[in-house]
């Protein structure tokens, strides 16, 4: 073998590995895209992995069109496997708590759904709390009380103060 046949074998190495380079900086990006696509943190995605969601509910407890979206979205996502929902409420509205239960127990009806209370969960969270199958309470949590809290004001010092009073009118003894 003379010398230009040597020289010209790397020229064509060279062209070859150039090419062989460019190809798997293609290929990585073609991975790249495809993974953030369709890879497992997009919504919806056939690459999802199994796993189990998790729902917190704290504060007031109030009509939340959002939360009752969440829990719906999470109820038809064929990789979620099982619902746990945390609650750290002292409850909230009435309709509030009964829109949150029927969405929960929608959830409960496809896939396994567990309530955990953790500081305290009372009057609408732990209605909220009765929708999944099992219940799980530390020790000292607070819970209890599905109720019904009626405010109304206290106004007869200030009436008698100013000189109101109430009279009634009947029509028989």
């Amino acid at each position: 073998m003379n010398l230009s046949d040597i020289l010209e074998r790397r020229r064509l190495r060279r062209r070859v590995g150039w090419w062989r380079a460019a190809a798997l900086v293609i290929a990585v990006l073609f991975v790249v895209v495809l993974y953030r696509a369709y890879g497992e943190d997009s919504a919806g995605s056939m690459l999802s992995r199994p796993h189990v969601a998790q729902l917190t509910i704290s504060g007031l407890i109030d009509d939340d069109p959002i939360m009752l979206e969440t829990i719906r979205q999470i109820g038809e996502d064929p990789s979620a496997k099982a619902l746990v929902v945390s609650l750290s409420t002292g409850g909230g509205t009435t309709f509030g708590g009964e829109a949150l239960y029927k969405a929960l127990r929608k959830v409960g009806e496809k896939k396994p759904v567990i309530s955990e209370i953790r500081t305290q969960a009372a009057s609408a969270g732990y209605m909220i709390a009765l929708a999944g199958e099992r219940i799980f309470a530390g020790d000292t949590s607070i819970t209890g009380s599905i109720g019904v809290i009626f405010l109304y004001p206290q106004a007869k010092d200030l009436l008698d103060k100013i000189g109101i009073s109430m009279d009634s009118v009947k029509s028989a003894p």
